[in-house]
């Protein structure tokens, strides 16, 4: 999704009179869509380009404007839409570099909060009706209080008390009415379906077991729907669950753990279980400045293709409960090899995974770092 013209010029037109330094908004190919500087616009920044290309998370320094093409010398970084939580674009702020470099983090909070009004502010204008706009109220968030949702949701004979599960479902191959039409004889009593968008619906999922045995019998419920969505739409359907909710102003937060476990697996066939990836999600609530601070001299000893080959070892243990005979089929090696490639790690770590449950814990949340702030990265692999 790229950060569209409107939208980002309400946004400038906003920040022009607050601020004494430049600020242009570009999508996700570095050309400028909007700018406090009226003839910036159409032209291309390479610092931009170069930050959402590599999915940057922090703020990055233009010194000289020679540095990078048509860039003048200032801080750049990326902006997600609050909505679908994709890179959507960036921003650039140009004067003092080492001036402007700790405002960017909180220009990026402002500009993302503002794209999220401006988005809903969009949707709301493109609702085709009060059920469109009670979901999109549910998916994306609103200010309304619980009683006054729940009070519109009973419009449309919703219970607001059943427990449901938000799923994203994926099916490239369908257009937006098609995949809405089908999915739709697959419901079951107390399921929301909401309109789709680019080839992507939201599904919650109502459950009927008592809350206490939920726990132990969710997948299942969640996995007979996602076999009735691939029975319909046939092979390439991606389906990631996200969160349990109850309250009806938590069906975003639920929303945004499935929007992020479609980023996590790549978007990839088959079904996927957020509390399954709860671990990476949770990590990433921590600033990439503090993960290092804490993992980068344990990485240091893992170096080039080293880290590589931690990583997929590590997750891969992990996932199979530190079972050697399936991790090592599962890596396509030798169980001798394997294990001689854990021992090798508890050398360096000075760690014992095997038999210290904490050991285990510091060295998959190690792995997760090395995974996404140093860049080794392992295939993404479905639930």
């Amino acid at each position: 999704m790229d950060l569209e013209q409107r939208t980002a010029q309400n946004i400038i037109f906003a920040y022009k009179e607050r601020i004494d330094y430049g600020l242009s908004l570009t999508d996700t190919k570095g050309i400028v869509v909007a700018s406090t500087d009226a003839g910036r616009v159409g032209t291309f920044i390479e610092l931009a380009y170069s930050i959402v290309a590599a999915r940057r998370a922090d703020a990055v320094r233009c010194v000289n404007s020679s540095d990078y093409l048509g860039t003048p010398a200032g801080v750049a970084m990326v902006l997600r839409s609050p909505q679908l939580g994709e890179l959507c674009g960036a921003f650039h702020m140009s004067g003092d570099p080492d001036r402007l470099f700790p405002l960017a983090p909180l220009m990026q909070a402002s500009i993302e909060t503002a794209l999220g009004y401006e988005l809903r502010d969009s949707a709301r204008e493109r609702s085709r009706d009060l059920r469109s706009g009670l979901y999109s109220a549910l998916v994306n968030g609103s200010s309304l209080r619980e009683s006054e949702l729940e009070a519109w949701a009973w419009q449309f004979g919703i219970d607001s008390q059943v427990v449901r599960m938000p799923l994203l479902i994926s099916a490239a191959s369908r257009d937006d009415s098609k995949l809405y039409n089908e999915l739709g004889t697959t419901l079951r009593s107390g399921d929301i379906l909401t309109y789709p968008e680019d080839g992507r619906v939201i599904l919650f999922k109502a459950f009927d077991q008592p809350p206490d045995e939920l726990p132990g019998s969710y997948k299942n419920t969640i996995r007979e729907q996602f076999e009735r969505c691939a029975a319909i739409t046939g092979a390439g359907v991606s389906c990631c669950a996200g969160s349990f909710v109850r309250h009806m102003p938590r069906y975003h937060t639920a929303c945004r753990h499935c929007r992020w476990l479609m980023r996590e697996t790549g978007g990839a066939p088959g079904l996927s279980f957020f509390y399954d990836h709860a671990g990476p999600y949770l990590i990433g609530l921590i600033s990439p400045d503090e993960m290092y601070g804490i993992f980068s001299p344990l990485a240091a000893a893992f170096s080039g293709g080293a880290g590589d080959d931690f990583v997929r070892v590590i997750l891969t243990l992990d996932r199979n409960n530190y079972n050697l005979v399936r991790s090592s089929a599962e890596l396509f090696m030798h169980k001798n090899t394997l294990a001689s490639m854990l021992e090798r790690i508890k050398n360096l770590t000075d760690t014992d995974p095997i038999h210290n449950s904490s050991d285990r814990k510091l060295l998959l949340l190690l792995a997760h770092y090395m995974s996404r702030i140093e860049g080794h990265i392992l295939p993404h692999r479905g639930a």
